[in-house]
C-alpha cells in the first residue's frame, strides 16, 4: 500500500521527466521557489530533494508541437555538477561564455618626468551561440574598478585611464553573462629609447644623440640590433642606449666582420624628450668616415 502510494506521488514528476542533478543543495533561492523562468519563456520546475538528488524537470514548447515535452539527462553535461540555479540555466541552455578583448593605445611608452600616464583602453564583449546576455563588463587595475556602460547584447568602447608613471601596469577586463564569463588582460608597461645616428666628433653630445641624425630611435630594453646610419659629408656614426643594458660584447658591419675596436665607448648623461634622466653608454666610430655605415650589435 505504501508503495503504491509513493508511486502514485510520483508519477506526475516522472511524467515531467525528473533529472538527478547533485548531491550538493543549490545556492541561492532556488530552494525556496518551485518554479523560475530560462529567457523569459519556458519554465524550469524544482521538485526538491529525492533519494539523496536534487530533481528538476524542463518543459519546453516548441513551434510544431504546443505540449511541455522534457529535456533528458543525456542533453545535459556529463559529469556536471549543478550548484546554483545559474549553473542550472547554464547547463540546460549549453550556453557558452562570451569573447572580450582589451587593448591599450600603447602597450609600451617612454620613460618620462611625470609622475602619471594617461592612456586609453580600448574593448569589446561579444555574445557567441548559446551565450546569455551580458550582465555587467569591468575594468580591473591600479588597485580601481571601473564599470564602463554597457548593452546586454555586446558591443565595443573605450576607457581612459591613469597610472603611475615608470612602471608596469596591468589591467583585466571582465565580461559576464550570468554566471560565465571571460576576460582578457592588457598591460602597459614603459621603456628608454635607443638612439643611432651621426656625430660631428669622437664624443657625442646630448643633442646630437636626442637629433640622431641620419639613423633613429626606437623604445627598447635591448643593445642589440642592425642600424643603417646614412652618411651627410665626412662623420662620426654612434650608437647609445641606457646604461643599465651592460656593454657592447659586439660590433660587426653589413659582412659580418667584427669592428668593435673600431669604436671608442664613454657615457653621459641623458634627458629624453619628456623630462626623464638616464645615463646613457655610446659607442662612436673611432674614425669620420662618408660612407653610410651598419652597425649590428651585440
Amino acid at each position: 500500500m505504501i508503495r503504491k502510494l509513493l508511486l502514485f506521488l510520483l508519477l506526475p514528476f516522472a511524467c515531467l521527466g525528473q533529472v538527478s542533478n547533485s548531491t550538493t543543495a543549490p545556492a541561492g533561492t532556488l530552494q525556496t521557489q518551485n518554479t523560475a523562468r530560462l529567457d523569459g519563456n519556458y519554465p524550469v520546475l524544482y521538485f526538491g530533494q529525492y533519494a539523496g538528488f536534487y530533481r528538476f524537470a524542463y518543459p519546453i514548447t516548441t513551434a510544431t508541437n504546443n505540449f511541455p515535452f522534457t529535456i533528458t539527462r543525456s542533453t545535459f553535461t556529463v559529469g556536471k555538477v549543478i550548484n546554483t540555479f545559474d549553473d542550472l540555466k547554464n547547463d540546460i541552455s549549453q550556453a557558452n561564455p562570451p569573447s572580450v578583448t582589451l587593448t591599450p593605445a600603447s602597450t609600451v611608452l617612454e620613460l618620462t618626468a611625470a609622475s602619471t600616464g594617461t592612456s586609453t583602453l580600448n574593448y569589446t564583449y561579444t555574445r557567441n551561440t548559446g551565450t546569455p546576455i551580458f550582465t555587467e563588463i569591468k575594468i580591473v587595475g591600479n588597485g580601481q574598478t571601473l564599470y564602463p556602460g554597457f548593452s546586454a547584447n555586446g558591443g565595443s568602447g573605450s576607457q581612459s585611464v591613469t597610472y603611475p608613471s615608470n612602471v608596469t601596469t596591468t589591467y583585466t577586463f571582465t565580461g559576464t553573462t550570468g554566471s560565465l564569463s571571460a576576460s582578457d588582460v592588457a598591460t602597459i608597461s614603459y621603456s628608454a629609447r635607443r638612439y643611432f645616428g651621426r656625430a660631428a666628433g669622437t664624443v657625442p653630445s646630448q643633442s646630437e644623440i636626442l637629433a640622431a641624425a641620419g639613423g633613429g630611435s626606437a623604445l627598447s630594453a635591448s643593445r642589440a640590433g642592425t642600424f643603417v646610419i646614412t652618411a651627410s659629408g665626412s662623420n662620426y656614426p654612434y650608437f647609445a642606449y641606457p646604461s643599465s643594458l651592460g656593454t657592447l660584447t659586439s660590433i660587426k658591419d653589413a659582412s659580418g666582420v667584427e669592428f668593435i675596436t673600431a669604436y671608442n665607448t664613454g657615457t653621459l648623461s641623458l634627458t629624453n624628450a619628456l623630462g626623464y634622466v638616464q645615463t646613457y653608454r655610446y659607442y662612436v666610430a673611432q674614425n669620420a668616415t662618408a660612407g653610410n655605415t651598419t652597425m649590428v650589435t651585440q
